[in-house]
């Protein structure tokens, strides 16, 4: 999942220039643009789900329910989270047809 936000709040408020923060909820990790610096709206990457289980989870979720569902995780690391975002975008690979050629 990628998420617009309306500020680049992640260097604003925590120092946060590029890279990726762990979590250990099912969006597994939140990765920060290494671009762009200070300009005033960023792109991120919200969730990053490589495990089964919550691959499963999510890939069970219409598109709605993903991207709320991320955010309401991402508020574990970044407080007013989901406020800050204008919109996003989500993709369950495999719901994919012909994902694997």
């Amino acid at each position: 999942m990628a998420f617009q936000a309306k500020r680049r709040f992640w260097e604003d408020d925590s120092a946060i220039y590029g890279g990726i923060s762990w979590t250990d909820t099912d969006i597994a990790q939140i990765w920060y643009p290494s671009n762009g610096y200070h300009r005033h709206k960023g792109v991120l990457v919200g969730a990053y789900i490589w495990n089964r289980e919550p691959g499963r989870r999510y890939s069970a979720m219409t598109a709605a329910e993903r991207l709320n569902s991320a955010l309401a995780q991402g508020e574990s690391l970044h407080p007013a989270y989901a406020g800050e975002m204008e919109c996003g975008i989500s993709r369950a690979w495999v719901n994919v047809p012909f994902r694997k050629g």
